[in-house]
C-alpha cells in the first residue's frame, strides 16, 4: 500500500525525499502496489497547494496525475 507522502515526494524533484520516494515506488511496482481513494484525494489536496519546496500544480495537471496513478496502481 502506497502512502500519499511517497507519491507527493516522488512527483516533485525539489522535494526533500524525492530520490528515496522514487526508489520506493520503483520497488513497489513489481509487487502490485495499491492505493486507496483516500490517498488519491489527499494527493490532489497536497499537490494543488504551495509547499516550502514547490509551487502548486494546476488542477488539470493534478487530475492527469491521478488518472495516470489509476492506470499504474490497484485502487482499493
Amino acid at each position: 500500500f502506497v502512502d500519499t507522502n511517497v507519491l507527493v515526494q516522488a512527483r516533485f524533484v525539489s522535494a526533500p525525499m524525492h530520490e528515496v520516494a522514487r526508489r520506493a515506488l520503483h520497488l513497489a511496482t513489481g509487487q502490485a502496489p495499491a492505493l486507496s481513494r483516500q490517498v488519491l484525494r489527499e494527493y490532489m489536496a497536497v499537490v494543488t497547494r504551495p509547499q516550502n519546496w514547490s509551487v502548486p500544480l494546476l488542477r488539470a495537471q493534478a487530475v492527469a496525475d491521478v488518472l495516470e496513478l489509476c492506470k499504474t496502481f490497484a485502487i482499493l
